[in-house]
């Protein structure tokens, strides 16, 4: 068993560090958490040949399987929650909604990014088949950004011939549990009826496990409508995302 879990953790950390020098030439920030989780699997794996090799010296052997157990236990919680961001990934649900949640993803200046422009498209499709919903859109003003998400997500709505009056901006989140709690505080002063409103959230496939539970834990009735994102980076958003519901499960409330 050791050795397998050896042998795991360095091809699968060379295979990382590989990807995440290659995605380094485009998209650096999300290749130095690639590159710096291929490192720890090749340091570990390291660590691990040397504790073997040493197991009979006092407490080497013990701190072997403590790793191991480690590293087990690791592995079996990225299936888990990887499996679950994948199955809510392939989820694009059509049905009648009373909001059109768009979360936002980064500009370029006060241009929707791929990412988010993706999700653009995605609620112009979806606002054809739901005439009579409101599309809210989310995000605030980060670092390199010109304007809010909001604001140039609006913008291109409305360059894509949907009518403003049909939007909504929630202009102050920086992430995606705000996001979810900013844009609630805004439907429920919009909401008036007595039954309970209905909405669709959405974005990247990858995203879209963490969006829904982070929805369901502020109280919102909804589904998920996903959309692709760029296939050399695909890999790269996944796993990252990973670490991003096990934040969002823990700290963001």
């Amino acid at each position: 068993m050791s050795k397998i879990i050896n042998l795991v953790l360095m091809i699968s950390g060379i295979v990382l560090l590989i990807y995440g020098i290659i995605l380094s030439f485009s998209i650096n920030s999300i290749s130095k958490i690639i590159i710096i989780i291929g490192a720890i699997a090749i340091v570990t794996s390291i660590l691990k040949f040397v504790l073997k090799r040493y197991e009979k010296i006092e407490y080497f052997h013990y701190i072997d399987c403590i790793v191991n157990v480690v590293v087990i236990l690791i592995l079996t919680s990225v299936i888990i929650v990887e499996g679950a961001i994948i199955k809510e990934g392939t989820v694009k649900n059509t049905s009648i909604t009373d909001y059109i949640l768009v979360l936002g993803a980064g500009l370029w200046g006060d241009v929707p990014s791929d990412t988010l422009t993706r999700r653009l498209d995605g609620a112009i499709e979806l606002s054809k088949v739901n005439d009579n919903s409101v599309i809210v859109v989310s995000g605030g003003q980060g670092f390199g950004e010109t304007v809010t998400e909001a604001e140039a997500m609006e913008r291109y709505l409305v360059s894509k011939g949907l009518d403003k009056n049909r939007i909504v901006k929630e202009e102050s989140a920086t992430n995606t549990s705000e996001n979810i709690i900013f844009s609630k505080e805004i439907m429920d002063s919009k909401w008036t009826s007595k039954e309970k409103y209905k909405v669709t959230i959405i974005t990247n496939n990858f995203h879209c496990f963490r969006a829904k539970f982070l929805s369901k834990r502020a109280g919102i009735n909804s589904v998920t409508y996903s959309v692709d994102v760029q296939k050399a980076i695909k890999p790269a958003y996944f796993i990252r995302e990973y670490f991003g519901v096990i934040k969002s499960y823990f700290v963001d409330r």
